[in-house]
C-alpha cells in the first residue's frame, strides 16, 4: 500500500503530478475530443491550465525556492518605493533644469525672444519656442513678435484655414511681410492677408504669380504702405492701369519701390508716373527691365528734382539713356549706384556712358557704392572729378581704359583719392598693363600710412607677384583676394584667398619667395 511507504517529499510530488497527467488524459469533451491543457491563458478558468506544485496541500517548498520567493517579495518592495518617491523627485528636477522659464518674468523672456527674432527670423524659431512649456507658448504668441514675418521659405504648411487662423491669432500687429516666390498666395490669399492685417507697411510679392488685380488689391487695402516690391512678375502685371491705382493714393509715402526684371510696354509714361506722386522715395530699383523701345530715354534733371532723397538707384542690366537737357541738378542723399550691365554675347552693347553717370553723381558727396561692371562705354578711371571722398566700394571690372598712356595716372588718381575710404575694390578682368598696376599701387602704398582695404579682386589682370607682395604686406586688414586667370602669378597662386588665414598664408609665402630671391 502507498499510504504504508515512507517516501520523501520529493518522491512524492513527482507522483502526484505524474497522477494528475495521466488523469488529465482521460478527459475529453463533448464531441468527444480530448480537452488540451492550456499553457498559458488571461481568462483562468479551472481545468484549463497546468497546476503548480504550490496549489498540493501536502507541498513543501525548497530552500532554493524559498530564497527565491524572499527576492521577489524585496524587488517588489524596492519598486513600490520607487514608484512613490519618483514623482518628487522629477518636480524638484523639473525645477532645477526648467528655472529659466519657471523663475525669469515673462517680460525678460518677452526681451530675449526680441533679440532672437531679430537675429534669427520669426520663423521657425517662434513656431519651436512655443512647444516647449506653456511660459514660453504665452511669450511666443505675443503680437509684438510677429510683426516681421517672412512666409516665402515654407517653414508652415499654408492652407486657406491656416492662413485665416494666422491672420486672426498671430499677425494683427504684422508690418512687414515677404511672400517672394511663393506659389500659394495668389489674388485670393493675398487679398485675405491684406484684408485681416491692417498694419501692413512693407509687402513683398516678387516672383509672385499676381495680376493687376492683386496690385490694385493692395493699393486699397493698405492704408500705411511705405515698402513695396514688384519685381519679376508676370507680363502685364506692373503697367500703367495698375500703378494709376497705386502710386496716387499711395506714392507721397512710399520710401522703397523695387520694379525690375519686369517688361514695360509704355515705360516713358510709367516713369513719368513715379516723379509725379513719390516725392519721398528713398530706393528705386528698375533693373533686368525690358522695354518696348531699344534705349529708354531719362530726363535726369527731373528725376533729381522729382526725388531729392533718393539713397539708393539700381539701374543694372537695363538700357536707360540720358535725354538732352541743359543744366545739372543733384541726388544731394545717394548712397550706392549701380548701372552695371552683364548681358549675354548676342545682346546688344551697353548705351550707358560717361555722361549720364557724371550727372547723376553731380553733387553726391554721400556715395558709398559705385557699380560700373561690364559697361565697355564708361572709362571708370575718369570718375576723379565727382564730388564724392568717402567711397567704399568700386566695382569696375570690364570697363573701358584708354590707350593713351595716361590709364596708369588715372587709377593712382583713383586710388589715391578714396585711399582712407576704400573697402571693396574689384578691377578683375582689366586691359591695365603690368607697370600700370605696379606705379598706381605703389603710389597708393606710399601715400597711405594705413588703408582699410579688405576684398581685393585682380582676376584676370596683369598684376604680378611683385605688385601683389607690396599690396598684401601694406593692407594688413585684407580678408580676400581674387587672383584667377592671372598671367602673371605661378600656377599655384591663380585662385581665390577667401579667409583671413589663407590671405596670411599667400602673404608669408610671397614674402618667402622674394627673401629666397633676394639671397640668391
Amino acid at each position: 500500500m502507498l499510504g504504508r511507504k515512507t517516501v520523501t517529499n520529493n518522491h512524492y510530488v513527482c507522483f502526484m503530478i505524474d497522477f494528475k497527467k495521466r488523469k488529465r488524459k482521460t478527459e475529453k469533451g463533448i464531441l468527444g475530443v480530448p480537452k488540451r491543457p492550456m499553457l498559458f491563458s488571461f481568462n483562468v478558468r479551472q481545468g484549463e491550465e497546468w497546476s503548480s506544485d504550490s496549489e498540493d496541500s501536502d507541498y513543501l517548498p525548497s530552500d532554493e525556492e524559498i530564497s527565491n520567493t524572499k527576492r521577489k517579495v524585496n524587488k517588489r518592495k524596492r519598486i513600490k518605493n520607487c514608484q512613490e518617491q519618483k514623482p518628487k523627485e522629477s518636480v524638484e528636477k523639473l525645477t532645477e533644469r526648467s528655472g529659466v522659464s519657471l523663475q525669469l518674468p515673462e517680460e525678460i523672456l518677452l526681451k530675449i525672444f526680441q533679440e532672437s527674432v531679430n537675429s534669427q527670423g520669426t520663423l521657425p524659431f517662434l513656431v519651436r519656442a512655443s512647444k516647449v512649456c506653456r511660459t514660453w507658448r504665452n511669450v511666443a504668441c505675443d503680437p509684438t513678435l510677429w510683426r516681421k514675418v517672412d512666409l516665402s521659405f515654407g517653414w508652415i504648411k499654408m492652407s486657406e484655414r491656416v492662413l485665416k487662423w494666422l491672420c486672426e491669432n498671430r499677425l494683427t500687429h504684422c508690418t512687414d511681410v515677404n511672400l517672394s516666390a511663393s506659389k500659394f498666395f495668389v489674388n485670393s490669399n493675398i487679398k485675405l492677408l491684406t484684408e485681416t492685417c491692417s498694419q501692413l507697411k512693407v509687402i513683398n510679392i516678387s516672383y509672385c504669380k499676381v495680376t493687376t488685380e492683386t496690385i490694385v488689391t493692395i493699393a486699397e487695402n493698405c492704408h500705411q504702405l511705405a515698402s513695396l516690391d514688384l519685381s519679376f512678375t508676370p507680363v502685364d502685371a506692373v503697367c500703367l492701369q495698375s500703378l494709376k491705382v497705386l502710386l496716387p493714393k499711395h506714392g507721397p509715402y512710399l520710401k522703397q519701390l523695387t520694379m525690375g526684371g519686369n517688361t514695360y510696354k509704355s515705360f516713358n509714361s510709367v516713369f513719368n508716373l513715379i516723379l509725379s506722386h513719390c516725392p519721398q522715395l528713398e530706393m528705386l530699383d528698375i533693373s533686368n527691365c525690358l522695354f518696348s523701345t531699344d534705349i529708354v530715354l531719362v530726363n535726369v534733371k527731373k528725376f533729381q528734382n522729382s526725388c531729392p532723397n533718393l539713397q539708393i538707384l539700381g539701374l543694372a542690366n537695363s538700357r536707360i539713356g540720358v535725354s538732352q537737357e541743359p543744366g545739372l541738378s543733384s541726388f544731394p542723399k545717394l548712397e550706392q549706384l549701380s548701372v552695371a550691365y552683364n548681358k549675354p554675347g548676342d545682346q546688344p552693347r551697353s548705351c550707358l556712358n560717361l555722361d549720364l553717370v557724371t550727372r547723376i553723381l553731380h553733387d553726391s558727396p554721400d556715395l558709398k557704392l559705385l557699380d560700373l561692371r561690364g559697361n565697355d562705354n564708361i572709362d571708370c578711371y575718369n570718375l576723379c572729378n565727382i564730388d564724392s571722398n568717402n567711397l567704399q566700394s568700386l566695382h569696375a571690372s570690364n570697363t573701358a581704359t584708354q590707350r593713351d598712356g595716361s590709364q596708369y595716372q588715372q587709377l593712382a588718381l583713383l586710388l589715391t583719392k578714396w585711399r582712407r575710404s576704400l573697402v571693396e575694390l574689384d578691377l578683375s578682368w582689366s586691359t591695365l598693363r603690368e607697370e600700370d598696376l605696379k606705379h598706381a599701387f605703389k603710389r597708393l602704398v606710399n601715400m597711405t600710412d594705413h588703408c582699410p582695404l579688405s576684398s581685393l579682386n585682380l582676376a584676370g589682370t596683369n598684376v604680378t607677384q611683385e605688385t601683389l607682395s607690396l599690396i598684401l604686406n601694406k593692407c594688413q586688414d585684407l580678408t580676400s583676394v581674387n587672383l584667377t586667370s592671372c598671367r602673371g602669378m605661378t600656377r599655384g597662386f591663380k585662385r581665390e584667398f577667401l579667409t583671413a588665414t589663407d590671405v596670411r598664408k599667400l602673404r608669408k609665402e610671397l614674402n618667402s619667395m622674394n627673401s629666397s630671391d633676394s639671397s640668391n
